[in-house]
């Protein structure tokens, strides 16, 4: 009974928007697209396939190879960009965890009394900036008056 279930269950239907037909004879494919070229797949009206109609177009000089090639090309950009997609979320959760690390350490310093730095100096680059021209005057006057 269990076999006669799984046989009387509808399967999910595909949804199929391109296919490919190839012909031994290019008279016969050339007979085949004009002659289905903007005719309804199926003339009966209880049908599901009524109100669709093929769109067949002859292609000249195509072949088969640049069908495979095409094909293999979008096959490779998508996992590309499946692997970016993938890259940029590992980016985000890392440094998603790195900020809770930061803000755990920072609570834990907190409880325990320590002074907290929470700019630390691994985070931010420190300069030296370059005197000003009056502090410059003022350290000259203060060694030559030393000197004297």
């Amino acid at each position: 009974s269990d076999k006669q279930n799984l046989l009387k269950k509808k399967k999910p239907s595909r949804k199929f928007s391109e296919g490919w037909v190839e012909f031994k004879r290019k008279r016969v494919a050339k007979q085949v697209a004009l002659k289905l070229n903007n005719v309804r797949i199926e003339e009966r009206k209880k049908s599901k396939f009524y109100d669709f109609i093929w769109n067949i177009k002859y292609l000249h000089g195509f072949k088969w190879v640049h069908l495979s090639e095409r094909l293999s090309y979008e096959r490779a950009v998508h996992q590309q960009r499946v692997r970016s997609e993938i890259a940029r979320a590992k980016r985000e959760a890392s440094y998603f965890s790195q900020n809770i690390d930061k803000s755990n350490k920072i609570r834990k310093r907190v409880g325990s009394g320590a002074p907290v730095n929470v700019n630390s100096s691994k985070d931010i680059p420190v300069y030296r900036q370059r005197e000003t021209d009056n502090v410059i005057r003022e350290r000259k006057k203060l060694s030559l008056d030393q000197t004297e």
